[in-house]
């Protein structure tokens, strides 16, 4: 049941951003799937796909279907090379959120993640987490979770959610490969995963955006134990002006230290290098 603050705050999320709802995009204008497989497969991004990286011994897993190396490698912490394509990442994802998903919640400005998650799901025998609402872990409840599959979905290696606040019609997301996301309601929306006994490792990315008008600043969740904010703009969260005029300032600079070079390079006109 929602404490009273939640339910004020759920009140306020008008009842069409309540609702799932898959959003096409073209994969070839936001290459998001050939920035991340630069990120975690490096040069065998040209030979190995997202979806049979399970293959390569290095991304082989003995808990829970999460190779450790996927993480280290995405958030700059690689054994063996630095993310040398996480500005690269940062102007796509922005672009994705300003031109894709801004328009889509149609409400003007969005304050989203600043760190966008990535999910590295490998055949296994154990799922990796268990079914929640995100409103568990601080969350504001005028949050929308936006899933983008960066490989095949579907059955045990997707995503399963409700489509109501305890409606538990559990359901999977599916697509066929990238060029189509997901915008559902994590906050109050259950959802998990299931073990992934197909043979098709899942990538994909998420990350969570609050139209600007609704978004409440250092938000404290009256069901979370910690009873701070947890989730700040300028820390956790960045919105799409700051990331706007970020990418300004690459293109005016002409993308000095690397990154915005390698966005030239997935950008769909030399997908042979990505």
């Amino acid at each position: 049941m929602l404490s009273t603050a939640s339910a004020q705050a759920v009140k306020s999320l008008p009842p069409d951003l309540q609702l799932e709802s898959m959003i096409p995009f073209d994969p070839d204008l936001y290459p998001l799937h050939k920035v991340v497989g630069r990120i975690l497969l490096g040069e065998d991004a040209e030979r190995i796909r997202l979806q049979d990286m399970h293959t390569l011994p290095e991304f082989r897993v003995k808990k829970m279907g999460r190779p450790k190396l996927a993480n280290q490698r995405y958030r700059n912490k690689g054994p063996d090379r630095k993310n040398e394509y996480a500005d690269a990442f940062r102007y796509e994802i922005g672009r994705f959120v300003d031109e894709v998903i801004r328009p889509q919640l149609g409400r003007g400005e969005l304050v989203y993640q600043r760190e966008t998650v990535l999910r590295v799901q490998v055949p296994h025998d154990e799922p990796l987490g268990h079914r929640h609402r995100d409103e568990e872990y601080g969350r504001q409840p005028t949050e929308i979770n936006v899933w983008i599959p960066l490989t095949p979905v579907f059955g045990t290696n997707t995503l399963w959610a409700e489509s109501k606040r305890g409606l538990e019609d559990w359901h999977p997301f599916t697509a066929p490969g990238p060029g189509l996301c997901v915008q559902f309601w994590g906050s109050q929306c259950e959802h998990f995963t299931k073990a992934n006994t197909a043979n098709v490792t899942r990538v994909s990315l998420d990350f969570r955006a609050v139209p600007e008008d609704l978004y409440v600043d250092d938000y404290v969740s009256p069901i979370c134990a910690r009873g701070n904010a947890m989730h700040r703009r300028g820390q956790s969260y960045t919105d799409t002006i700051v990331e706007r005029m970020w990418r300004r300032q690459r293109d005016k600079a002409g993308g000095e230290g690397g990154g915005a070079e390698e966005v030239g390079k997935c950008n769909g006109t030399r997908s042979a290098e990505c």
